[in-house]
């Protein structure tokens, strides 16, 4: 199945996780979806496919920022991303350390070790107004209310 957006807001998701990874202003990242020629992925109900697939590119970036560290000549975890250029032994654009062939990287997320370290839950609560016709038995809803509110612990 391919992820697709279907309002939930994942291509905004996707970017600010690409841009802030990779260190890019995000009109400089450019987000494809529902190709079949992608990965599986977990589907678009709620805010599932953003949490786990967020969670795959989050790491496919990680292996790509080790990766031009390396061309970079410095230590991953020493390299700095910050406004499209890698910093560490010297200093280089993005696309400079790419090269004419480009750089791939790839990630996944699976139940593991990471789901013991971390805890993502919602919650929410709905609240609604309603009345009841006691002649007609129609039902009216005057107001509602949908509240959400993420947690990572």
């Amino acid at each position: 199945m391919a992820l697709t957006d279907i309002g939930t807001g994942k291509y905004t998701v996707f970017t600010q996780v690409a841009a802030r990874m990779m260190g890019l202003a995000e009109d400089r990242v450019r987000m494809l979806l529902g190709d079949s020629d992608f990965p599986p992925t977990p589907g678009s109900g709620g805010s599932f496919g953003a949490g786990s697939a967020g969670s795959g590119l989050c790491d496919a970036c990680t292996n790509l920022r080790a990766a031009l560290a390396r061309r970079l000549g410095a230590a991953p975890d020493a390299a700095v991303f910050a406004q499209g250029r890698v910093s560490g032994a010297g200093s280089e654009t993005l696309g400079e350390l790419a090269g004419s062939l480009g750089l791939e990287a790839s990630g996944e997320i699976q139940p593991g070790v990471i789901a013991k370290q971390f805890s993502q839950q919602s919650y929410g609560g709905h609240f609604a107004e309603v009345a009841v016709n006691a002649d007609t038995g129609e039902v009216r809803l005057w107001r509602m209310l949908g509240s959400l509110r993420p947690v990572v612990f």
